[in-house]
């Protein structure tokens, strides 16, 4: 099992997605998300919670190592201490508003055809029957990641990671201070990884927050196909990438986006509500004012919009 010397927790979104990057770039730090993609990553948390001992990724030597996960860590009675090392791992939680990262979140399983709710109001409303074990998607290994609300009680989870590593092991930092001075916020997370302070992280700019086409499973399923067939690298090099963009400009013109980073607006209200007591005893316990997280911050919509 890998033994990395820090975790560092954040959401799928734009701002998340920098945040990671910039921390990849750093020399002297290693961080990597179990092989490098969300499949492997979930994978790892499943054999983790089922007591497995595999290694899905090796450590550099002569580099502090650190692990990347986003939204799938056991909660609750499902979090493992890390007593069984010597040394905990120092924990970096990077949030930002219960709702933005929810929606980042869906987006980003459906990216990775790990959720086959399309609609987000869906997706919410099958957390219940999937606690049950059902209407599980077939190709996520960790259902636990399909628990967006769970996975968005911030204060829980800080309480959890203190309690697993110890208090002075975990490092919270808010996306708006980030957003804010990077450079500032950077030379925090250095120090409290133990680097030099005239270590500076190199700012990445913000990565693109990309619509998923409404064909997206259709194509992975098709790629994935393609790829076990003999021949099948053959047959995509030769209609190449001429034909698969004229394909995605056709199918961007027929199909309506299968996610587009929309929330319907109803959606939002809801949870904004539903969460004013989670966004409080965050603040409480960071000594910080969020009453600005119970605003909406997607585009209003006129509730025909699925997601």
């Amino acid at each position: 099992m890998i033994r990395p010397s820090f975790l560092v927790f954040a959401s799928a979104s734009a701002v998340g997605s920098q945040f990671v990057q910039a921390l990849q770039t750093q020399r002297d730090l290693s961080l990597a998300a179990v092989g490098g993609d969300l499949r492997a990553e979930l994978a790892f948390w499943a054999l983790r919670q089922a007591g497995g001992r595999e290694d899905f990724a090796e450590t550099a030597s002569g580099e502090e190592a650190g692990l990347f996960w986003q939204g799938f860590f056991p909660l609750g009675e499902e979090w493992t201490p890390w007593s069984e090392q010597e040394t905990p791992p120092r924990v970096i939680l990077f949030l930002e508003p219960p709702v933005t990262a929810m929606r980042a979140w869906h987006h980003a399983l459906l990216a990775a055809s790990l959720e086959n709710k399309v609609s987000f109001r869906e997706a919410l409303v099958a957390e219940e029957p999937r606690r049950d074990g059902r209407e599980w998607p077939r190709r996520n290994p960790y259902p636990p990641s399909l628990q967006y609300r769970q996975r968005a009680r911030f204060a829980t989870l800080i309480g959890q990671a203190r309690e697993a590593v110890g208090s002075e092991r975990v490092k919270v930092l808010l996306s708006e201070d980030w957003e804010k001075d990077p450079a500032a916020v950077g030379r925090e997370v250095l120090a409290f990884l133990g680097k030099s302070p005239d270590h500076e992280l190199a700012i990445p700019p913000l990565p693109p927050q990309r619509n998923l086409r409404g064909t997206h499973h259709f194509d992975q399923a098709v790629s994935r196909l393609a790829g076990r067939l003999p021949g099948g690298r053959v047959l995509k090099s030769v209609f190449g990438k001429t034909w698969q963009d004229r394909y995605q400009a056709l199918s961007e013109r027929i199909f309506a986006p299968m996610s587009d980073w929309r929330i319907d607006s109803m959606v939002e209200d809801e949870l904004l509500e539903e969460f004013q007591p989670e966004v409080r005893a965050l603040g409480e316990l960071l000594g910080r004012d969020l009453s600005h997280w119970n605003e909406p911050r997607f585009p209003r919509s006129e509730h025909h919009h699925e997601h």
